[in-house]
């Protein structure tokens, strides 16, 4: 939920653009099936994430019906 991270790993819309996706789908009464989380981005840390985890949850612009979590693994 940090719009330097949608930036920084090329996601090619803002965090605030899903908000307002979750929101409309929420309003026309589709249920918004799932969501995806990428944990342990380079340069994230393990503090954003949960924070990222626990505002996916909280948060009343998310609260999908399901959540897809992938683990990252950077090769380099």
């Amino acid at each position: 939920t940090y719009e330097d991270v949608a930036r920084d790993t090329n996601r090619g819309h803002t965090v605030a653009a899903v908000a307002d996706c979750f929101c409309l789908a929420k309003d026309a009464g589709f249920k918004v099936v799932v969501a995806h989380m990428m944990p342990d981005l380079p340069n994230v840390g393990v503090e954003r994430d949960l924070e990222s985890f626990k505002e996916f949850f909280e948060s009343p612009s998310f609260r999908a019906d399901g959540l897809k979590i992938y683990p990252t693994l950077v090769i380099r």
